[in-house]
């Protein structure tokens, strides 16, 4: 699970969501305990005290794997302004030893 600091949540559930297709966990209902088994079991102490302590006093057992990936991303998912990002976005200018394409693919991510 991403620390706060170090990794975004957002990249941090899409490298997770490609473990889950590589073991065929990613869709169905009847892989449902499965995706939410193994999110609960690759999450820290810290972030699993935060689901526990949200659901209560439901079982995080009985939690939908979809609410528990909403839960995190309610508390970790960036709170950007649209006007923050739209400076960002404009002051990025292309650096000296930067290629054409590392550029595009840095205001990507400032999009």
């Amino acid at each position: 699970m991403p620390q706060p600091s170090s990794e975004e949540w957002a990249y941090y559930i899409e490298r997770f969501e490609c473990e889950l297709a590589v073991f065929g966990l990613r869709d169905g209902a009847a892989t449902e305990p499965a995706r939410r088994e193994l999110l609960l079991s690759k999450v820290g102490k810290q972030h699993f005290r935060l689901l526990v302590d949200h659901f209560k006093p439901r079982a995080i057992q009985d939690v939908a794997y979809d609410e528990l990936k909403a839960a995190i991303n309610a508390n970790y998912a960036p709170k950007s302004s649209v006007m923050v990002d739209r400076v960002h976005f404009s002051m990025r200018f292309r650096r000296k030893n930067e290629s054409v394409m590392q550029f595009v693919n840095a205001l990507r991510g400032l999009a």
